[in-house]
């Protein structure tokens, strides 16, 4: 049977990650689309932020793209940060729907905090 390489050394740094998408540090940010009607482009967002999760209900309202941001579930703290980094990512899809690009399925984006590093 052949032996399991551990490639953490190999990586320069330890292995926190609960799972395949929650950061070291920063956030990574899913946007899932949920439905687009004449009325709205509505989107789940999942914030994966060190050590928990939170899940957000967003709603880009249509013709002139102004947004809601609801929490789902639990509200655990999210920073101001990723808000902020939320709605710009929810504004950038907008424009990019207007140009007629479509409205995306799925978008997963990480962004680092401020002040934020792998030395932190």
């Amino acid at each position: 049977m052949a032996e399991r390489l551990d490639i953490r050394p190999a990586l320069g740094y330890p292995f926190y990650m609960s799972s395949a998408y929650a950061p070291q540090f920063g956030a990574r940010f899913q946007f899932d689309r949920q439905s687009v009607d004449e009325l709205q482009a509505h989107y789940t967002v999942r914030i994966h932020l060190t050590p928990h999760h939170q899940d957000l209900d967003v709603k880009i309202a249509l013709p002139g793209g102004e947004l809601t941001l609801t929490p789902i579930g639990d509200s655990a703290e999210v920073p101001q940060w990723a808000m902020t980094f939320v709605s710009a990512l929810a504004r950038q899809i907008y424009r990019g729907a207007r140009r007629e690009e479509g409205w995306p399925r799925r978008i997963m984006r990480w962004h680092s905090a401020p002040a934020q590093s792998v030395a932190a």
